[in-house]
């Protein structure tokens, strides 16, 4: 059945008349001198809803691969219902902690792990180690209790792991297992939802499902909005997701909004002032970004839906963002900056350089920042005529930016440290997620060389073939598509291309974030 769900009581809902929704009783059940049971959580239905939508579709969708980079427009579900909620009032907000462990509790030996789970954790989780090596580095880390604690975690790892696995082998057994593990998942997430417990479980499980929706090419986008909604149960129970968590969430809802030329979420004004105050002063910088980042968002939703025309505006707001982006670069805190080095592994390294970071956190935030200029940047190219003389800073940014981008993708699928020091209570995504969007707009803007085009789908191609990761290998023949559509903007502007590219070049004034490793 279609329509807005009914957060009314059952006794009117099974009446089939209007509940007022007063409390502690509705009119109706006072009248009635009936017990009013109550009303249904409206985040509870609103992942329930989601739910459906993706269960429809778990035999497989094309929508990441056919709109990812075309930055279009296609049936997805509204921003508008990704208003994002606000910020406990408590600080520090209430993190989850770890469990005792299993071993301890049991004093035996854990059971055995599924194939999907260990292709899960052998690929698709980074660690806080220097050198971890999946199963073997499991009891080290905080993930080990999860996976024989909770049921939709579990079975959520084994069914992303499985995927993977079915689209590097071809072995379709491996897929029908990948799919009732997705579907065990999805069952105990909304099970657990429905009674409040384990929460920061739910809202961890749901991002990883929506990996599950990325190997497969699949709609990813509706478990973000379903981890939105267990994000608003939570605050609720005092039970806040950490800020670099929340910051995590925001920039893939971002990439959502992008595709689907949709505006921002609404409420990221107030969000971004809430969550600033509960970050420390170093984390903190990353959030006027997304603020930034947002207006960028319906900026580009304004443009693709018609309601703003005029060149003149366009370039006026695209030129403020991109200033503003500029001025935070310049201001990017001494720790934030990379070192360059020499790749440990040559095949993921594109001209032979690697980026160093002082941790992965750090690294994240600087890719969202990458890719995000880079497309500002594409906008103003787009509505500035072909002899303007500042058609030549837009494609110096681009190209210094894409550069930084593909020397980056080294650190994101090697072994790195998340933080040292610092407790992480749930395993972090790994890069090879993470990098997908940002390696896409690198190898398709304006501008761009052959050199790079080609490396990067040589990289989409790899992630795809021998990591399973059937996103990765849909976006090819888009990045293909527009490096031809936009081929005429590098030929006008060759000359002030060739002149200004610095994929071959050092760093440069301009380049505050860089210091080179000595």
């Amino acid at each position: 059945m279609g329509g807005k769900r009914s957060k009314a009581c059952l006794n009117c809902r099974i009446r089939r008349i209007k509940c007022d929704l007063e409390l502690p009783a509705c009119s109706q059940c006072l009248r009635s001198r009936k017990k009013c049971s109550g009303y249904r959580d409206e985040h509870a239905l609103m992942f329930r809803d989601e739910s459906k939508k993706i269960v429809q579709k778990v035999k497989g969708s094309n929508q990441l691969s056919n709109e990812t980079l075309g930055l279009g427009h296609h049936q997805s579900l509204s921003s508008k219902e990704v208003a994002l909620p606000s910020v406990s009032k408590s600080t520090p907000s209430k993190e989850s902690t770890t469990p005792l462990s299993i071993l301890e509790r049991l004093s035996i030996s854990p059971p055995s792990l599924d194939k999907g789970i260990e292709f899960f954790y052998d690929n698709y989780i980074t660690f806080i180690s220097s050198a971890p090596t999946g199963r073997a580095a499991l009891p080290a880390s905080p993930a080990w209790d999860f996976l024989f604690t909770n049921p939709a975690y579990s079975k959520a790892c084994s069914a992303a792991g499985y995927a993977g696995l079915s689209n590097i082998t071809g072995n379709s057994d491996h897929m029908i297992t990948a799919r009732k593990q997705y579907a065990l998942s999805l069952q105990s997430v909304k099970n657990t939802i429905q009674d409040k417990s384990s929460l920061a479980m739910s809202f961890e499980s749901a991002m990883i499902l929506s990996l599950f929706e990325l190997v497969n090419a699949g709609s990813w986008d509706v478990h973000v909005l379903g981890g939105v909604a267990i994000w608003k149960m939570m605050v609720a129970h005092d039970q806040t997701p950490s800020p670099r968590t929340q910051l995590f969430v925001v920039f893939f809802i971002f990439i959502k909004c992008l595709i689907s030329a949709e505006p921002s979420p609404l409420g990221m004004e107030v969000w971004s002032q809430q969550v600033q105050k509960r970050m420390t002063s170093d984390d903190a910088f990353a959030v006027p970004l997304a603020y930034t980042t947002s207006r960028f968002v319906d900026l580009h939703a304004s443009v693709k839906s018609g309601r703003i025309v005029d060149s003149n505006i366009i370039i006026h707001q695209a030129t403020a963002l991109e200033s503003e982006l500029d001025a935070w670069e310049h201001l990017i805190p001494p720790h934030w900056h990379f070192t360059e080095k020499i790749p440990d592994n040559a095949s993921y390294a594109f001209q032979n350089k690697s980026h160093r970071y002082h941790n992965f956190w750090i690294a994240r935030m600087l890719s969202n920042y990458r890719w995000i200029r880079i497309l500002v940047n594409n906008l103003i190219l787009f509505q500035l005529p072909s002899s303007t003389f500042d058609r030549i800073s837009s494609l110096s940014t681009i190209a210094r930016l894409s550069t930084d981008i593909c020397h980056s993708v080294s650190y994101f699928l090697e072994p790195c440290i998340i933080e040292q020091g610092q407790a992480i209570p749930f395993p972090v995504m790994a890069g090879c997620f993470i990098i997908i969007f940002p390696l896409a707009v690198a190898g398709c803007a304006v501008g761009v060389g052959d050199e790079m085009h080609d490396w990067v789908i040589g990289k989409l191609e790899m992630l795809g073939e021998r990591m399973g990761i059937v996103s990765a290998s849909r976006l090819i023949e888009k990045v293909r598509k527009l490096k031809e559509e936009w081929t005429v903007y590098s030929e006008v502007a060759g000359r002030e291309v060739d002149a200004t590219r610095m994929e071959t070049e050092g760093p440069t004034e301009g380049h505050t974030y860089q210091r080179v490793e000595e």
